[in-house]
Formats: structure tokens, C-alpha cells, sequence
């Protein structure tokens, strides 16, 4: 039951980072992430451009972790 609740807390953070990507929680997934991006523009040899919202990191992350 636990699980549960924690698994459904979890689903609301995230879906509140993509409805609105000036909360807080969208603040966090950006700051997780950025090191991902920055990653992925040193792979790719490219510069990351500044202000991207939360939804974007999100596609970046899903699509390039395997």
C-alpha cells in the first residue's frame, strides 16, 4: 500500500513538471538532468541551449537512456 501511495506521489510530481514548467518540481527535473544534457551536447559536439523547459529535458532523457 505504500508502494502504492509513493508510486502515485511520484506520477503527480511529474505530471505537475510537465503541465507547468515554472513549479517547482519542473525546477528539480531540470537541475537532475542538466548534467544529461550536457552530456549528450559533448557527445554530439554541440552547445545545449539555455531555458528549456522541463517537458523538453524529459523527451531528451526518455529518448536517449536505454
Amino acid at each position: 500500500m505504500l508502494t502504492i501511495s509513493f508510486c502515485l506521489l511520484l506520477s503527480f510530481f511529474y505530471l505537475s513538471a510537465v503541465i507547468d514548467p515554472s513549479s517547482y518540481a519542473a525546477e528539480q527535473i531540470e537541475i537532475v538532468l542538466a548534467d544529461k544534457v550536457q552530456y549528450f551536447a559533448d557527445l554530439l559536439n554541440t552547445t545545449p541551449q539555455t531555458g528549456m523547459h522541463a517537458d523538453h529535458l524529459l523527451f531528451i532523457f526518455f529518448k536517449y537512456s536505454s
